[in-house]
């Protein structure tokens, strides 16, 4: 038994737990999987946007666009957190619409803008076109070394 099957042992309803099983489908390919662990954390938590993105983008990837269409035009066009809106464009490699939304969630002053910034779903946008504005934006510096870390810029 995993981790994440004790805290759901634990609390069925953690929609965190939910949404890194659906995270971990999406990673792995088995998008059946992510669908069903995105469903999941979407019904606990229906209003967060990245229950909502997750299931989106697990939905595409699994052939029902349409679906999530109508959940993404649910959320409306400031989804909250913005984060889960520039993770369903990442998962759907939308790298020019995710890029967009990580500008708006800099400007909103958005945790999830510099918290996410190194995990492996946003590499296609630190690898795009936008990222030096956007890592500027956030006063970051990319170190393209074997570990791809992110350093705080430093004072001049």
């Amino acid at each position: 038994m995993t981790r994440l099957d004790k805290a759901l042992d634990i609390d069925p309803q953690n929609w965190g737990s939910h949404f890194i099983l659906g995270q971990t489908g999406m990673a792995s390919g088995d998008f059946p999987a992510a669908v069903a662990a995105a469903e999941r954390a979407h019904a606990v938590h229906p209003q967060h946007s990245m229950p909502s993105g997750l299931l989106a983008a697990a939905l595409v990837r699994a052939g029902d666009a349409d679906r999530a269409a109508a959940l993404i035009r649910q959320q409306g066009d400031s989804p909250t957190p913005l984060y889960g809106r520039a993770l369903y464009h990442l998962y759907c490699s939308e790298v020019d619409s995710a890029a967009a939304c990580w500008a708006k969630m800099i400007e909103q002053r958005e945790l999830f803008a510099v918290e996410f910034v190194s995990s492996p779903e946003v590499r296609p946008l630190r690898e795009s076109r936008h990222w030096p504005a956007l890592a500027t934006l956030m006063n970051l510096t990319f170190e393209r070394d074997r570990d791809s870390r992110w350093s705080p810029r430093e004072a001049p």
